[in-house]
């Protein structure tokens, strides 16, 4: 019967039920699934690699050894792969780039690898500032969004033990932000303006009053 159809519908039916072409996606499939068990050990997760299969870089348990290889790994698309992931250290970043020679593409991991250590900056926060919730949480940047993200804070203990809000330690270098949050009736905002490094010419007091927001006063 198959035969029968192959000739009659010619070449693209013949393709159609190719035994070798429906196992050859079943066992891409298959390999596909194996990068995802978690008990597969560190040395099949390699040669994965080099049969092209990057699906499982995703992974967030990886060895280090396997970001390792896939960061320097003659494919192209196992080093977009994992660039992609963006779980490398600043260390796998620079294997990375160094390993890519197609000067458009390194171009791209250098922009990347930028991008996460900026994430990554956001998220540890500076001295006194709490984590960021994830590493692509972005702050607030307009007045609007400023002032509907200050709103969700809940009111403190004016003896409690705080850090300063993420998203307010990733605006202390914008001073418009400074300005407007000092003003706010949060108490933990207000603490939270007061860690900034350098605060703004001309406030007069930030954050401790517990009596009402803080007052600027002009140069």
């Amino acid at each position: 019967m198959t035969e029968i159809r192959s000739a009659a519908y010619g070449p693209a039916w013949a393709t159609l039920t190719s035994v070798t072409d429906v196992d050859r996606r079943s066992g891409l499939s298959w390999l596909s699934g194996l990068g995802f068990n978690r008990a597969a050990p560190e040395d099949l997760l390699l040669r994965l690699l080099d049969c092209g299969e990057d699906a499982f870089l995703h992974r967030g348990d990886l060895p280090d050894a396997v970001v390792d290889a896939a960061a320097v790994h003659p494919t192209r698309k196992v080093r977009i792969g994992i660039a992609e992931t963006g779980r490398l250290s600043p260390a796998q970043w620079e294997q990375l780039i160094a390993a890519s020679p197609e000067s458009g593409l390194r171009g791209l991991f250098v922009q990347l690898d930028e991008e996460h250590r900026e994430a990554r900056r956001l998220s540890r926060g500076g001295r006194g500032v709490g984590r960021a919730p994830h590493p692509d949480a972005v702050p607030p940047t307009t007045p609007d969004e400023i002032a509907s993200m200050a709103s969700g804070v809940p009111d403190i203990d004016p003896q409690s033990v705080t850090t300063a809000l993420w998203w307010v330690g990733a605006l202390h270098t914008n001073a418009a932000a400074m300005r407007q949050l000092a003003t706010s009736p949060k108490l933990l905002i207000r603490r939270s303006v007061a860690r900034a490094p350098r605060l703004p010419v001309g406030p007069a007091s930030v954050g401790p009053a517990p009596g009402g927001p803080a007052t600027w006063s002009r140069p």
